[in-house]
This record gives C-alpha cells, structure tokens and sequence, in this order.
C-alpha cells in the first residue's frame, strides 16, 4: 500500500460509506489473525467470537496478515506494536489499557517511552499521524516494513498546533508484559489505526468504556 498522507483515509471515511465499511472489514480481517496469535493469552478477547467472522483471504483484501512476535526488549524506535500489558502500579492509575497500539520513542536498559494511540478517538489518532508525517522516513516505493517515525520526544514538544500526544505518552517497563510484541509493519498502521483494539480497565479490573477515555484525553489536549 501506498499512502502519501493519512488524513486522506480519515477524510474519505467521512464522506464515504462504503470505502468505510470496506476499510473496517480489512482492518478486522487484519486484526482479527493478529488476536488469534495472542488469544489464549487475553482474557478479555472472546476467541470464539471472533472466528465467527466471515474470513476474507489476505490475497483478496492485499494485506501481509503475518504476525512477526519479538521480544519486548528488541523493540525499534520509531515502529509501532501490539502487545499485552498489565502496569506494576496499577492501584495508583485512574485506567490502563491491557492491549496497547504503541509508537515507541525512546528505549531505556528497562523499558521504553511510546505513544499509545489507544488513547484518542478515530479522529484524533489521524490528527496525530498528520503531525508525524513530516519524520516519516520511507523508501522510493512508498510504505513497507522499512519505514519508520524518526521522532523523539523533545520533538514532540515542538510540533505545531494541538498537543494530541499528551495523553499517549507511556513508560513501558520490560518485566510487566504479558505477550511478545508484535510488529506492525507501515503498509498496516492504517488497518491498525482504524479497530477499537483498545481494552481499558480501572485500577479495580473493572472495565472502562473508551468513549470516558477519549473524552479526558480531549479535555488533556484542550488544557494543555
């Protein structure tokens, strides 16, 4: 796939029904292959559900449906992953999300600083993606494996217009997760992007509809 700027995806999503619909039913095929690899490590995943899913064949919809699982400690700044998660101090947070979309920023010797796109509705996410578009560093042939967000954090601070990464920055700690990571490659962060693949739960396991999320990330967005 080749995308010259995301905020296409968003803007014909709007107008147009059925390139919508077409996307979401890619971008569940995509997912769905993706949740089967980590089901039966995730509780809040209904496997059985999800097979009952009429299956669309990757040669049909153009996508790599493979699911390339690492070690947590082998992630690369700049690409985005998948992964399961349960914070060390889950008593002092208002919510976490279990199942984060992440773009890692910066590694540490025991973890890494990411930005998880969980955080913000559909709109929002590919408001941020146009912010990140400008450091994206591709081949000639448009969007691969190979291409990546050469962003830091200090740059964050210095993108123009809206802060829609306030609420997305993440400290991620090596010990405290729960699958391998998976990686997404660039021709699939718009199928990624798309799903509600979040599953946010509060400090007592209870769990917290996204739209409470999405709307105190707005409010951070709107106040800082």
């Amino acid at each position: 796939m080749k995308i010259q700027n995301l905020e296409f995806f968003f803007e014909r999503t709007e107008q147009d029904e059925e390139f919508k619909e077409s996307l979401l039913k890619e971008s569940l095929e995509w997912i769905t292959k993706r949740m089967f690899s980590i089901g039966k490590d995730m509780d809040n995943i209904n496997v059985d559900e999800l097979s009952q899913i009429d299956d669309v064949q990757s040669s049909q919809v153009g996508l790599d449906l493979s699911v390339q699982q690492l070690p947590p400690s082998s992630v690369i700044p700049g690409n985005f992953y998948h992964f399961l998660y349960r914070p060390k101090h889950i008593g002092r947070l208002k919510y976490y999300d279990q199942f984060p979309l992440t773009l890692v920023l910066r590694r540490y010797d025991k973890g890494f600083l990411g930005l998880n796109f969980h955080y913000l509705d559909l709109e929002y996410r590919f408001a941020l993606m146009s912010q990140l578009w400008p450091f994206l560093l591709r081949n000639e042939n448009g969007l691969d494996e190979n291409a990546y967000i050469n962003v830091r954090y200090q740059t964050l601070e210095s993108l123009k217009g809206k802060r829609f990464y306030k609420p997305c920055i993440k400290k991620y700690l090596y010990r405290q997760f729960k699958s391998p990571v998976y990686h997404i490659p660039a021709n699939n962060w718009v199928y990624a992007l798309m799903l509600p693949s979040e599953r946010f739960f509060s400090k007592n396991n209870a769990k917290i509809i996204n739209k409470l999320v999405h709307t105190d990330s707005k409010l951070t967005i709107i106040n800082s």
